[in-house]
Formats: C-alpha cells, structure tokens, sequence
C-alpha cells in the first residue's frame, strides 16, 4: 500500500507545478555505496536548451544545428555514500536516553494529512554533517563519525537548512553547532511573504554566504535568492532567478538572463546556484488529482532526478535516483544541500537507515 503523500514541502511542490500547468534498471540494495572515482555518463539524451555559440556540456559541445547533449550520470557511479544512521521507531516520539551516535529517531504515520517522518533537515559544509531530527536532537558528525547529540533550539518549520563557516542557518537565523543555540535571530524585517507562504524553500552555500531560494509561485512563478547580512541579522531579498511555467509533459525554466531550459518532468524545485552559476533542479513527473473525500491525491509516474544547468540554460547532466519513494523510503521526499564548487548532497529516509550521499555532477 503507498504511503500518503501530504508532508508539507512536497505537498507544496508538486501543487505549485501543477498550478502553473496552462529502460528499467534494478534497484540497489540501500548497503550499496557508490563510487565518484573515474565517474562516466552511461548514455546521452538530447534536451531542448536555447542553442548558443558558447553552450556547453559534459558531453561533446553542441553543432549549432543540433540540439545539445548532455550526460545521463549512473547513481551507482557517481553518488558516495558519506554518512548512514540507523532508524529508531517509536510513538513516543523521542530517542532513548541511551541511543548511540549512529542512531536517527523516525515518527510512525498516526493519521490524518501527515506521512511518516524522518530527520527535519540535513546541513553540510563538505566536513562537518549536522542532523536534526522531528524532536530537535541536533547531532554532529565529522570524518571520524560521531561527534555530539544536543538539544536544539527549533529553527523552523521549513524543512531545510545550510551550514556556512561552522554554523547552521535556517529562516530563523543561525545556530551554533557546539551548543544547538541561537547565535543570532533574523529580525523582524524577514521576508514579508513567509508569513502567509505556501511554497518550497531550499537553503544553499553560495560561495560562502548563507542563502536559499524561494519558490514564491503565489505571485508569478518566479525563483527569488535571499542572503543573510550576518551584521544586521536579517534576509536580504537578491535577485530573481528564473520564472517557469509547465505543460503536460516538461517545464520551461526561463533565466534571468532570458535564456531558456527545458526540463524533461512537470514538476521541479530548484535546489541552489553554484560559484559557475550553474542551476541545480530536482525534478519529478507526476499526476494531480482527488481521492474519494475530495482531497489532493498525488501519483509520481517516474522516480525523481537531479538535473544541473549551465547559465545559458543548457542540461549540463542528469541523474535519478533509482528508489521507489513508496516502497524503499520511509518518508517519500528527498534533502538536498548545495556546495559552491557543485557538489550536491543527497538525504533521503529510507525505511531502515537515513542515508547521505554526495554527487559529483
């Protein structure tokens, strides 16, 4: 039986999507860790990029009478597994008092417009790897594993954080990774539509500034950065990233730039911008309906993938995550973070063991 599928940012994805709508592989085992070393594209696909004299890609550049190639990345091959933790399920809600550094605490679906629930959010600086869970145990684990569990304060409720010269910075502000505490609260003068917001948030290191990137579709669409000025302790609105909009079968991504890129799925989140300006998405085909109660049902036809995009809006390369979320994950979405040289980090909870990787794309 599939699980539902209602936890808040995922939710809020795929209905921002369809809003804006006017070869079987098997599976590895989740012990399986992959290798980046002598990473190769398995195959090529051809995209629908606006065509440039200056386009390029992993594979060889494009004719400019010919569409652009890009790699199609094997998760097997290109994923690293850095960090696996063991599942802890129970209703009361909390890890034993006694639970070692290699165990994470799962939440057990009990009902209603919520699914089953793994670790609120992951943030890493590429050494240091913090976790926090549902009951805000924050744990810290570094090259040689395990380094401390703490009580956190709760940062919010957006499901995503980054971490920028030792510290974890969420919407609410920045926390120190020693103690779990606040180290500055963003003031008042936060982003005005994240008191009403119904949309998806990802935070990213860019090029060692606190960020993220809204999805604020309730307006137009449109993919907005906002930086953290650590002196004034606030969110500072950037510029606009890109605006998109969806058809039956792909979404058109159109750059600030004017340049267009067309991705192969309905749905899509951008994740963060690298220090080349390369875009990274994640993207997920799926179908938009209602259940017998009149509620939003949400069906996933292929598994989500990752895409990376260069400034002129060309698929650089491609990977998918070869998972069934109904089947192989314990909560059915994934964690992203965004280092400035290009390197994604990847959580998803699995139904026994929440598990981290890095992708070199």
């Amino acid at each position: 039986m599939k699980k539902t599928i209602i936890a808040i940012t995922m939710a809020a994805a795929m209905t921002a999507a369809f809003a804006g709508c006017n070869p079987d592989t098997d599976k590895p085992t989740p012990t399986e860790a992959a290798t980046t070393e002598n990473v190769e594209a398995t195959s090529t696909e051809t995209a629908e990029p606006v065509t440039t004299e200056t386009a390029e890609s992993t594979a060889e550049a494009a004719n400019p009478t010919e569409k652009a190639k890009y790699a199609v990345l094997d998760f097997n091959e290109c994923a690293e597994e850095v960090l696996r933790l063991k599942a802890f399920h129970d209703d009361t809600e909390k890890l034993p008092e006694d639970a070692d550094g290699e165990t994470v605490l799962y939440i057990k679906n009990t009902g209603g417009d919520v699914t089953d629930l793994g670790p609120s959010w992951f943030a890493t600086d590429g050494e240091t790897i913090c976790v926090m869970d549902m009951n805000c145990d924050l744990q810290v684990y570094d090259a040689n594993g395990f380094v401390r569990r703490v009580e956190a304060d709760y940062p919010d409720g957006w499901r995503s954080a980054c971490m920028v010269d030792g510290d974890i910075y969420s919407m609410r502000g920045s926390l120190d990774t020693a103690t779990g505490r606040f180290k500055s609260r963003a003031k008042e003068n936060m982003p005005a539509f994240m008191d009403n917001y119904y949309g998806t948030v990802h935070f990213f290191n860019y090029n060692v500034k606190p960020c993220f990137t809204s999805d604020s579709y309730n307006d137009e669409a449109n993919n907005i950065n906002y930086y953290y000025d650590i002196e004034s302790a606030s969110w500072i609105e950037g510029e606009k990233v890109c605006s998109y909009r969806s058809d039956d079968e792909s979404t058109t991504v159109i750059l600030s730039n004017g340049a267009k890129c067309r991705l192969p799925a309905k749905g899509y989140e951008l994740i963060g911008i690298d220090k080349e300006g390369c875009l990274y998405f994640s993207c997920m085909d799926f179908n938009v309906g209602t259940d017998d109660a009149g509620a939003i049902d949400i069906s996933f036809n292929l598994p989500e993938s990752l895409v990376k995009a260069d400034s002129n809006g060309n698929i650089v390369s491609m990977v998918t995550m070869p998972f069934d979320i109904y089947e192989d994950l314990w909560e059915p979405n994934y964690q992203y973070n965004l280092l400035p040289d290009g390197t994604v980090y990847v959580a998803a909870a699995m139904n026994d063991a929440y598990v981290i990787w890095k992708i070199a794309m």
